[in-house]
């Protein structure tokens, strides 16, 4: 059944009895004396203690904690060793010269925590730890130390990671986007199919022959200064291989990649180069050959790599999505080979399926003091989609980043128009400023990067618009929000109706 007004299904009702205060104390003292004797799923972490606590030289060792929900609780000198917290939720919290060594905290969420060390210690250490799928989104890693530890597929978007030691590590599949790195060697490290896309380096080193397995290593590379390439006979002579003498590489890779049908970093290797045929080539043969060996991952790389690329148009997309799918349908009699595609299928379709051509990226840098809702990924986001959905824009925000250093950065994956990104970035943010017309004056750079099929015409355009923003000479209030983003909505179909 669903509601006329909302079209949200109604709750359903239900028999379960409702938890009063005297049932809860008694289930708790039942309960509680067994569950902390064996140290069960955080029994320790009662709903007082749930937030805002501070827990020194405390022993979590070999407890389990997999249903742990924290947020904004400070552990000093803490062992969690051979704790194992799957799934656990340690939201905003701050961990100072803790020992997780030996522990498994797959798939747990550390969103905005921080991984610190004091003056006495030598700070938080992960040797021998399974930290596989975890979340380490706008994360903290100071003089943090990793050892054997497996990183696949972690996430540390927009995350800070500096003077931290990774050793013998797999970071295999984890996402760096927009992510900062300062003072680190990744020299002796898994990084294949590490996602770079958008992150900042400085004194940062990676090997030399894992660089063309990585998503954005290759262009960060070339434009970025912090960023070395290294192998074991430089670091041995204590030295980084220049630019100049990476390129002169270029074609032994090439030729070295052809020779073991390595296709995944051949493609990347011409897409640094401009290369778009080749690279078209690459990805479609390297298609073809992962079918035939089975290798699943491989075929949701290439997969990702098509994505990230932005060269292809939304026709030429789906030619290559039917040849995907052509391939699998000549395998799907198998059950093994149908069972294990479908653990990566969703991605794969994710990746293809995505038009291209009708999208974008658009980054706002706002100077100078600003409001404690921008500290909030999620109300950004939110407040970007209402405005998106009053001014009936085409298209949607798939993704929203935000960078805390100053200036901040708010960067958002659209597909929209031009003029539509602007004016929702311009209201939204006035919006998110608790109506400060500061703003405007604030505005330091708005650039929209759009795919070279669009690229005709966009700074001329872009200038325009910043001559009409800095015309509007509003006073954005809370109170007064929908008045104005009907204006606005008038502009724009004034300027579609001239168009």
């Amino acid at each position: 059944m669903v509601s006329e007004e909302s079209n949200l299904p109604i709750r359903p009702t239900s028999s379960i009895p409702e938890i009063t205060n005297e049932s809860w104390e008694k289930a708790k003292k039942d309960l509680m004396l067994h569950l902390e004797d064996f140290g069960n799923d955080g029994a320790l972490f009662t709903e007082s203690i749930a937030s805002d606590a501070i827990f020194e030289n405390k022993s979590f060792e070999s407890h389990s904690l997999k249903r742990v929900a924290l947020s904004n609780v400070t552990f000093v000198n803490c062992s969690f060793k051979k704790a194992a917290g799957t799934g656990s939720e340690f939201s905003s919290c701050k961990f100072i010269d803790c020992n997780f060594n030996g522990s498994n905290f797959q798939f747990a969420d550390f969103e905005s925590s921080a991984f610190t060390s004091s003056d006495k210690n030598d700070g938080t250490t992960f040797v021998g730890a399974n930290l596989g799928g975890a979340n380490f989104s706008r994360c903290i890693f100071n003089n943090t130390f990793f050892e054997s530890t497996s990183l696949s597929n972690c996430l540390f978007e927009s995350a800070s990671l500096s003077s931290c030691t990774i050793k013998s590590c797999t970071l295999e599949g984890a996402i760096f986007r927009y992510a900062t790195l300062y003072k680190i060697d990744l020299g002796r490290v898994n990084i294949e199919y590490v996602d770079f896309v958008d992150a900042m380096f400085d004194n940062v080193k990676v090997p030399i022959m894992q660089l063309p397995y990585t998503f954005g290593g290759f262009s960060n590379y070339f434009t970025s200064h912090g960023l070395e390439v290294t192998s074991d006979k430089a670091s041995k002579q204590g030295k980084s291989i220049s630019k100049y003498e990476y390129r002169e590489l270029l074609s032994s890779m090439e030729t070295y990649f052809i020779k073991f049908s390595s296709y995944f970093p051949l493609a990347n290797l011409y897409l640094s180069l401009n290369r778009a045929d080749d690279f078209d080539a690459a990805i479609r043969l390297g298609f073809f050959l992962a079918f035939e060996r089975n290798k699943f991952r491989e075929i949701k790389y290439l997969s990702k790599l098509v994505s990230v690329s932005n060269i292809y148009e939304s026709s030429q997309l789906q030619n290559l999505y039917e040849l995907v799918e052509s391939l699998r349908k000549n395998n799907e009699d198998n059950p093994i080979f149908r069972n294990n595609y479908a653990l990566h299928a969703g991605e794969i379709d994710l990746y293809l399926n995505k038009k291209q051509g009708d999208w974008g990226r658009a980054k706002f840098v706002i100077g100078g003091d600003i409001s404690k809702a921008l500290t909030c990924t999620n109300n950004i986001f939110l407040t970007l989609e209402q405005c998106n959905d009053y001014l009936e824009l085409e298209g949607s925000i798939t993704h929203v980043s935000l960078r805390k250093n100053s200036p901040i950065e708010i960067i958002m994956e659209y597909a929209t128009s031009v003029e539509g990104t602007v004016t929702t970035f311009m209201l939204a943010t006035g919006y998110l400023l608790k109506g400060s017309s500061k703003f405007l004056k604030e505005l330091i750079e708005l650039r929209v990067q759009l795919n070279k099929t669009k690229q005709g015409g966009l700074k001329k355009k872009m200038k325009e618009l910043r001559k009409e923003i800095k015309l509007l000479n509003v006073h954005i209030t809370k109170l007064k929000l929908e008045k104005k983003l009907s204006k606005e909505k008038q502009i724009i179909h004034k300027k579609k109706g001239k168009g």
